[in-house]
């Protein structure tokens, strides 16, 4: 048997998401979870994103061995089966069921034996590796911890978990088996990091169930619940409420359909068939007797919320009195577009409630001292903190050494790391390739960073291009050159500082002041994160303090600054972990203490997004003032107050004026679809030349691409056809250039369209000559 054993995490270090580990010992491989994540701002037009697997092509994989059943640790699943011969799949019961499904849609069902593995039972033996299930307590039921026994030692990967006391279930984190673990002796702990900087425990799933019994029982029209569409506890507990309040369940969503149907014919979820109803048949109710359990949390652009909130969903919409619950947290970077989703649905006159407002939502993830409870019962050797941004890790690496563990024996890896187990403990050795594939419609890793470069900047500024053409014989022109735009809108005083200064004192010695609270790119704070800063730079001991809120849609960027300051070694607090930020706007009671002051007889709230003008205006209701002398009025409304009172009486043309570049206001919607589209699947040109005399073709169709991920053969492909096409209408002598461009976009996307799933942008263009 081996005594050494090679852990390599692909995914899930330094980041949230696309979590996958691989196990090598002995010639045999072990890979624990195959998890995708969701494109950031700067995947333009790509999909999904996944590990890269290229370490492990063309070998063979003894077993991949599932955690859980959340799409970043499963969702890649079906690409690797596809990528990599892969001998058993193992997991527990429902994460096996959820599995099963999403391999049959993807046509690889057979791809690998599936077993399925029950942490009640005795160990597994998959080769040289020895496998234990611990059932922990998370978000979804049937998640385990694994413990991996090899000749090298024995290591425990945590999954995701918390110590839930009164999980919905009754099936706790089995705190005892832990223990005996730890009695037995652990070399190497790998351990969710995703709350590492979050002081106390994390709150119960209960909660949110009692939180559902105080609000619906309260509320007369439709009652939407909008969650992962893999929380199965949480929609259990919303329909158990639901049905004693007399209400009927109808599920939205074509994700949270198939979870709940799997998960009721596996028997995790209980609700009585006469309590179900069809979305149609929901509508039909009155809307006190309706909950619409559905998906879009996320502010997903098709999923059934959104729909609902923007009047586009073909069976249900919501009205004044009818009450939405958001009950999951914004994933980073997706605040924006839930902030819409919410401002929507009040202005359709829905109370939305959310985890900032309302006991709706706990996470499902370990806070600081169930870390510390998890170090305290494993007690082991060497620590690896895993899943998480490089800020969590640094959290959990921080806890570890409060816990008594000696820096030397704490691994702070990357993705692609090589750790090494041994005899003699735990160390990095080796760096092998990783990093992301992309999924971009149905190519799978085809999009370069040339193609996303060129999409970002078309999503910037558009594409000009400019056609001239010239004479054989002698290069004179025969044309004026043509131009044809997309997404082209056509037509400080310096501080004297002294930072140098600084730099050049003892680090105890300094306070520096600095911009970049935001993350913006070529602030001081984001300069000095990457190393880029003339004069000032941090390192292990500094202490970086953020003393503001990140502006919703800046989170992603402010947390890739807190990541680098933390790889530099420095202690970066913020709001969400000590007290150094506090607002300037009045909260409630503020608002209530100011309504009470003045006594106004009419209000009309201002300053903020809809949903917060709702608030306001819910908050003078309560001090007694009428809905009649409550103004909500938008941009552009013409309030006149007169002796009879405050109302709206007018609307004035009012909107928004753009700054690009040198030029204001010359930006229009129609530029900025063709950016948007451009930035999502870039530009195809199809360059024609034909004889003016004939119109026949000179030479064959051209192509060229930016931000289009094209293949060689692809290309090819849509070539012939374009050639196909202008010599089919030469032969039936239509010569008409709209026409020709007509017939050579329709016939060349239509193939983009069926290769790729993608709909770039195709500008044909004809030249006569």
């Amino acid at each position: 048997m081996s005594e050494s054993l090679r852990i390599i995490p692909l995914g899930g270090l330094g980041e949230v998401g696309k979590n996958m580990t691989v196990y090598e010992t002995g010639g045999e491989i072990l890979v624990v979870d195959a998890g995708l994540a969701f494109p950031r701002d700067e995947h333009l037009g790509v999909d999904l994103l996944l590990p890269d697997v290229g370490y492990l092509r063309g070998r063979r994989v003894r077993a991949v061995v599932l955690t859980h059943g959340h799409e970043d640790h499963v969702g890649g699943l079906p690409y690797l089966l596809r990528e990599i011969d892969v001998q058993t799949v193992v997991t527990t019961r429902l994460t096996l069921g959820l599995v099963k499904s999403k391999l049959d849609e993807h046509g690889v069902g057979q791809a690998a034996e599936l077993r399925e593995a029950d942490p009640d039972d005795g160990p597994l033996e998959l080769g040289p590796f020895r496998i234990e299930l611990v059932r922990v307590a998370h978000s979804i039921p049937d998640s385990v911890a694994l413990v991996i026994e090899t000749g090298a030692g024995r290591v425990v990967h945590t999954g995701d978990w918390k110590l839930d006391h009164t999980p919905v279930d009754g099936l706790k984190t089995d705190v005892g088996k832990l223990a005996e673990i730890g009695n037995r002796g652990v070399d190497l702990l790998l351990g969710d990091s995703t709350n590492a900087e979050r002081p106390g425990t994390t709150g119960s799933e209960r909660l949110v169930g009692e939180a559902f019994r105080t609000l619906f029982p309260l509320r007369r029209g439709r009652i939407l619940v909008a969650t992962f569409a893999s929380n199965i506890h949480r929609m259990q507990q919303a329909a158990d409420v639901a049905i004693e309040c007399g209400r009927r369940v109808t599920v939205v969503g074509r994700s949270m359909r198939k979870n709940l149907n799997i998960a009721r014919n596996l028997g995790y979820v209980d609700i009585p068939e006469d309590a179900l109803v069809r979305p149609d048949e929901a509508a039909l109710l009155p809307p006190g007797d309706v909950l619409a359990l559905c998906t879009g949390s996320q502010g997903e652009p098709l999923s059934a919320l959104t729909r609902i909130a923007y009047g586009d969903h073909p069976t249900l919409e919501v009205a004044q009195g009818d009450t939405v619950i958001i009950s999951a947290k914004p994933v980073p970077g997706n605040e924006l577009r839930v902030h819409d989703s919410i401002n929507q649905l009040a202005r359709s006159g829905a109370e939305v409630l959310h985890q900032e407002i309302a006991p709706v939502h706990v996470s499902g993830h370990a806070h600081q001292e169930e870390l510390r409870t998890m170090l305290s019962l494993l007690r082991p050797r060497y620590v690896m903190p895993i899943h998480g941004e490089y800020r969590m890790l640094a959290a959990h690496a921080k806890l570890a050494r409060e816990a008594g563990i000696d820096d030397n024996r704490i691994v702070l890896a990357d993705n692609g790391s090589v750790v090494e187990l041994a005899r003699g403990g735990a160390r990095i050795v080796d760096q092998v390739d990783s990093g992301v594939t992309f999924v971009d419609g149905l190519r799978v890793g085809d999009v370069q960073d040339v193609a996303l470069r060129d999409r970002r900047r078309l999503s910037e500024d558009g594409v000009l291009i400019v056609v001239t053409t010239l004479a054989s014989s002698d290069g004179g022109e025969v044309a004026p050159p043509e131009l044809i735009s997309r997404g082209f809108a056509e037509s400080e005083d310096l501080l004297a500082e002294r930072p140098d200064e600084a730099a050049l004192l003892p680090p105890g010695d300094v306070l520096a002041l600095c911009t970049g609270s935001q993350g913006e790119p070529l602030s001081a704070l984001t300069r000095i994160a990457y190393g880029d800063h003339p004069t000032l730079e941090v390192a292990q001991g500094d202490t970086v303090i953020i003393s503001a809120k990140p502006v919703p849609g800046n989170e992603l960027r402010v947390h890739d600054s807190i990541n680098q300051l933390a790889r530099s070694g420095a202690e970066v607090l913020h709001q969400e972990i000590a007290p150094v930020h506090v607002s300037g706007h009045a909260h409630q009671e503020e608002l209530r203490t100011m309504l009470s002051l003045l006594r106004p007889r009419y209000v009309m709230p201002i300053h903020g997004e809809y949903r917060m003008l709702a608030a306001h205006a819910k908050l003078a209701r309560e001090a007694g003032i009428d809905d009649n002398r409550i103004v909500l009025a938008d941009n552009g409304s013409v309030v006149e107050l007169a002796r009879g009172g405050a109302r709206i009486v007018d609307q004035v043309d009012s909107g928004v004026t753009f700054v690009d570049g040198l030029r204001v206001g010359d930006v229009q919607d129609v530029a900025l679809r063709d950016r948007r589209r451009l930035s999502e699947d870039g530009v195809l040109i199809v360059v024609t030349t034909l004889a003016s005399s004939d119109g026949g073709e000179v030479a064959p169709p051209e192509l060229i691409s930016r931000g289009f991920a094209e293949s060689e053969d692809l290309l090819a492909e849509l070539r012939d056809e374009a050639d196909r096409v202008v010599r089919q209408l030469a032969s039936e002598h239509a010569t008409e250039i709209k026409l020709l461009q007509e017939h050579i976009h329709d016939a060349v996307g239509q193939i983009v369209y069926d290769r790729t799933h993608r709909r770039p942008m195709v500008l044909p263009v004809v030249i006569e000559v």
